[in-house]
């Protein structure tokens, strides 16, 4: 029986961007012609699998160390990766995530949720033109929530972020008529 992850340390990181990436490599099809902004290039799915990829390979499998250090690995190796604009938004997320949890050898509510408002901010930044209706949309909403959720422990954190992520994914066709 598994017992319930009760802070992100290096090893549960690399395992939820390991996770992350398959996820991605599943579902990349969809995520391809699902892409119309800016361009329908349909390399979406793509270009976010090979950033991620890049990330998981950054991370030994065992000793990955503090979780810090081990974003920052993985952020730096997802910027070198990156692909298209869909890459280069997703490896400042990942950096973003990682300044956040600068000097954390592991991270609980408080730590992820600041984490995610850090990797908030400095997409937002990355872009000339940030639009609603778009990945950024959605995870402002999962840092806010994040912060927000007043959760004692990592999972009712992480719930609260997923569902508000979800909600937002759902509205960004009303952002975003394209």
């Amino acid at each position: 029986m598994s017992r319930p992850l009760d802070v992100l340390d290096a090893a549960s990181y690399r395992s939820a961007i390991a996770c992350g990436a398959a996820s991605v490599a599943r579902n990349r099809d969809a995520i391809n012609m699902l892409n119309v902004f800016p361009v329908p290039d349909a390399d979406t799915g793509s270009n976010m699998l090979l950033t991620l990829r890049a990330a998981v390979d950054a991370l030994p499998e065992t000793g990955c160390g503090l979780l810090c250090d081990a974003a920052h690995a993985a952020a730096r190796a997802a910027l070198m990766a990156a692909r298209g604009c869909s890459g280069v938004i997703l490896s400042q997320i990942l950096s973003g995530f990682a300044d956040g949890l600068d000097g954390c050898a592991s991270a609980g509510p408080t730590e992820l949720a600041r984490a995610l408002t850090a990797a908030s901010a400095k997409a937002r930044r990355a872009l000339r033109e940030p639009l609603e209706g778009t990945i950024l949309s959605v995870l402002d909403a999962a840092a806010a929530a994040a912060v927000g959720s007043g959760a004692p422990d990592l999972a009712g954190m992480l719930d609260a972020s997923l569902a508000a992520a979800r909600e937002a994914l759902a509205r960004t066709p009303e952002q975003l008529p394209v």
